[in-house]
């Protein structure tokens, strides 16, 4: 998550949680940790028989329906 701070302001507001220093010093240093973190997982459509087109194609729904 490379937004992990923004998204923890955001639940906090929404949840009417106060965000105290250790709170907003500890989703710091997470959220830091989250944007440095460099996965080793790699990814093959191929492996699964997929490709971008065929995706896009069947997720065509979801891209209409939210407008992404």
């Amino acid at each position: 998550m490379r937004e992990f701070d923004v998204v923890m302001g955001e639940i906090l507001a929404f949840t009417g949680t106060a965000m105290s220093d250790p709170m907003r010093n500890a989703i710091a240093a997470q959220a830091e940790r989250q944007r440095s973190h460099q996965s080793r997982h790699a990814y093959s459509l191929a492996r699964f028989g997929l490709d971008e087109t065929t995706i896009r194609r069947d997720c065509a729904f979801l891209y209409e329906t939210f407008d992404l």
